[in-house]
């Protein structure tokens, strides 16, 4: 992060300098790659089919279709998908057992809906999940891609819309706006810990600060940050450069 971010409080909205934010952030990114210390390659190969199966079918993924395609025992593709779920949190599965969420994408109703460039539509797990699927879908692919993000603005309901490349440039298609995106951050007290990856699931975007602003007077109590599009795509980025599934990450 090059500057401060603005921190949301009871009702109020208030500058708090980088170094602050940079701290609590670093933090709560070292935590996500301990949680993660446990995944091998089979579980990155895993994650990872289930993230493009997802974007290119737009159908849930059962087990026995990934142990096929991967050649992989259906017994050990149980075994990593039970341990990706429940120790990551990075997949969701119905009842039936298929996956329909692969963070960044899911196929559950969410108010962030992405077309990636091969005319792929699904849905985003958050905002700041939005902000990095073309990323992520870039680096499973080895291509460019990129997404074109509608969302609508907490406050007001009205659409905006985002074009980001695999490489993280954006541009905001509403002449004029200044976005930001709204992190929360749990309570002290709360007994909910400081998962990126959930938190990431939760936030959302707002047209302007004023907008921000108005919705915390009028009914926020939740505590969080709100972070500029350059600050929330860099995060984004943060996030799925540890998150096992890119070909990079360790």
């Amino acid at each position: 992060m090059t500057r401060g971010v603005l921190l949301g409080f009871f009702r109020w909205i208030l500058p708090v300098p980088a170094g602050c934010w940079d701290k609590k952030f670093d933090g709560m990114l070292q935590q996500l790659k301990e949680k993660d210390k446990f995944m091998t390659g089979e579980h990155r190969t895993l994650y990872g089919f289930a993230i493009m199966r997802l974007v290119e079918t737009v159908k849930s993924l059962t087990s026995e279709e990934a142990a096929q395609k991967l050649n992989l025992p259906l017994e050990r593709v149980n075994q990593l998908l039970d341990e990706l779920e429940k120790r990551a949190g990075v997949i969701t599965r119905h009842a039936d057992g298929a996956i329909v969420s692969a963070g960044p994408v899911t196929l559950d109703k969410t108010s962030q809906r992405l077309v990636l460039s091969l005319g792929e539509e699904i849905q985003a797990e958050g905002m700041l999940h939005a902000l990095g699927a073309a990323y992520v879908a870039g680096k499973l692919r080895g291509l460019p891609v990129f997404g074109h993000i509608t969302t609508p603005c907490s406050y007001c309901h009205e659409p905006r819309h985002i074009i980001i490349g695999n490489d993280l440039k954006f541009r905001v298609l509403e002449a004029g706006a200044s976005p930001l995106v709204f992190l929360p951050l749990p309570g002290r007290n709360t007994g909910k810990h400081d998962d990126l990856n959930q938190l990431g699931k939760d936030s959302v975007l707002f047209c302007s600060r004023e907008h921000a602003a108005a919705y915390r007077k009028k009914a926020g109590r939740t505590r969080g940050v709100y972070l500029t599009l350059e600050q929330a795509v860099g995060t984004a980025r943060s996030i799925h450069g540890v998150i096992p599934g890119m070909p990079d990450s360790g």
